[in-house]
């Protein structure tokens, strides 16, 4: 799996939720145009505009599998 750099990632965001297209985003930056919609979904919940989880808050369901896993 294709890891992209928070700089990229929150670049990439700004830009979409500025109104840019996500076609224009994708070519310049090299970016698939799947990931750039799941991106800018998760950006719409994180400002507030979408429902749904904010990336930064705790997730108590994922934290748990994530110790379940650990041990």
């Amino acid at each position: 799996m294709l890891r992209y750099g928070t700089k990229v990632r929150s670049e990439a965001c700004r830009r979409m939720l500025a109104g840019e297209r996500v076609e224009a985003v994708a070519g310049e930056l090299e970016v698939s145009q799947a990931t750039l919609y799941r991106w800018k979904r998760q950006a719409l919940v994180d400002a507030g505009q979408k429902p749904g989880v904010k990336s930064y808050e705790p997730d108590e369901l994922g934290r748990a599998r994530q110790r379940i896993k650990d041990l």
